[in-house]
């Protein structure tokens, strides 16, 4: 199985430090569920904050230009999974260093203000106390419901979760911890994978993710860049390096709620097989529900896959149709073809919007000097044309 690197930053409050009980224990679950663990440890607040709303946006600042600093090492890219535990203020500098950096983040709000919610975070759980005086119940109820966003409460606690009975406290914060491993292993979430060359990804391939995400109700779509490809061996164009093809997927998925992009199949020396990657992913994610995104015409195919079994067993599969493709009486008798075979197939249909795109099409464009802004996400489509950036024009 792929070795995977997964990251968790902690961003603490402004007295509320790494060494303290929410940060400390929420970091250790995190490392002992393979995570590299990374404090955030950001200083030099002003005295006399609550309360003071200039202090607090000056507070924000400082922590903010303390985070950039104190990250400026890190590549991103090499990262599988980013996970972010936070705490008060930290929640609001969590989600807005994730959003600058156009990083898909899964976020654990620790006693989040109200401008922790501005900033459009993928996916967050947030913890509560209905005693908190930083931060009013109603307000962050609503904006928890404004954003779908999971809330638990603890009833009569401030802004550390705390009550005063410390024998209650220990058990509060035993609930916490259980449910931030629940989220970190994925219970009840329902994830989508659609692989692909991504040389370069371009307007039809997240047309497919957002259709497959809205049809079935997935909390996120992971898109994943191939490594070397075995059906890719004999093509005339040789396919580009998986560094940038990685690159180009981060640049058209930035900005795009729900949109992640894993390095996985990239990072794997040798081949890449599907039937490995959902193994991979089912270790990541045990307690989340899979699903496989494919073009229709792929079905009839699956067969010659290696370990279809594997694939059937760990991911339920969705197929986007397109009726200028497949038609329903072709999907379905692939469909039981292979179902007679295999056990546990579960093939659904996406109807997916009809937009023809393909990557010879981009590349064809370009080596006429074409422009491809209709083809291409915007920061996919400035990469791909600058000739100091791009993989498919000479550089002059």
């Amino acid at each position: 199985m792929d070795k995977v690197r997964k990251l968790c930053l902690l961003f603490p409050g402004i007295g509320y430090t790494c060494d303290k009980p929410l940060m400390y224990y929420g970091g250790r679950l995190a490392a002992s569920l393979g995570y590299e663990v990374r404090p955030v440890p950001y200083t030099g607040f002003p005295q006399g904050v609550k309360g003071n709303r200039k202090k607090m946006e000056q507070s924000f600042t400082i922590a903010l230009k303390g985070a950039r600093k104190i990250l400026a090492d890190v590549n991103f890219e090499d990262y599988a999974e980013i996970l972010c535990l936070s705490k008060s203020i930290g929640t609001a500098v969590a989600a807005a260093y994730s959003a600058e950096k156009g990083l898909f983040v899964r976020h654990v709000f620790y006693t989040p203000l109200e401008e922790s919610f501005f900033f459009g975070a993928d996916s967050v759980i947030a913890f509560h106390g209905t005693g908190d005086p930083w931060a009013a119940t109603e307000v962050i109820r609503e904006r928890c419901r404004e954003a779908g966003i999971p809330l638990f409460e603890t009833p009569d606690a401030n802004h550390s979760l705390e009550t005063g009975d410390t024998e209650r406290d220990i058990r509060e914060i035993g609930k916490v911890m259980e449910e931030t491993r629940a989220y970190i292993l994925g219970r009840g979430q329902r994830i989508g994978i659609l692989g692909g060359t991504f040389d370069p990804p371009h307007r039809g391939h997240l047309a497919i993710a957002r259709a497959a995400m809205d049809q079935y109700g997935l909390d996120r779509v992971i898109l994943m860049p191939s490594g070397h490809s075995y059906f890719k061996d004999h093509q005339a164009r040789k396919v580009t390096d998986p560094a940038v093809r990685l690159h180009m997927t981060q640049l058209a998925c930035r900005g795009r709620k729900g949109f992640q992009v894993s390095p996985i199949e990239v990072r794997r020396e040798g081949r890449t097989y599907t039937s490995e990657t959902l193994e991979t992913l089912q270790a990541l994610y045990p307690e989340a529900e899979l699903f496989f995104i494919v073009g229709a015409d792929t079905v009839a195919s699956m067969h010659l896959w290696h370990d279809p079994q594997g694939i059937f067993s760990r991911a339920s599969i969705l197929a986007a149709v397109r009726e200028d493709q497949v038609d329903a009486a072709s999907l379905q008798a692939a469909v039981s073809s292979l179902e007679e075979t295999w056990r546990d197939v579960r093939i659904l249909p996406i109807q997916a919007p009809s937009i023809s795109i393909s990557s010879t099409q981009i590349k064809d464009r370009l080596e006429r000097g074409e422009d491809t802004s209709d083809l291409v996400p915007e920061g996919v489509a400035v990469f791909i044309q600058d000739p100091e950036t791009s993989p498919y024009r000479n550089r002059g």
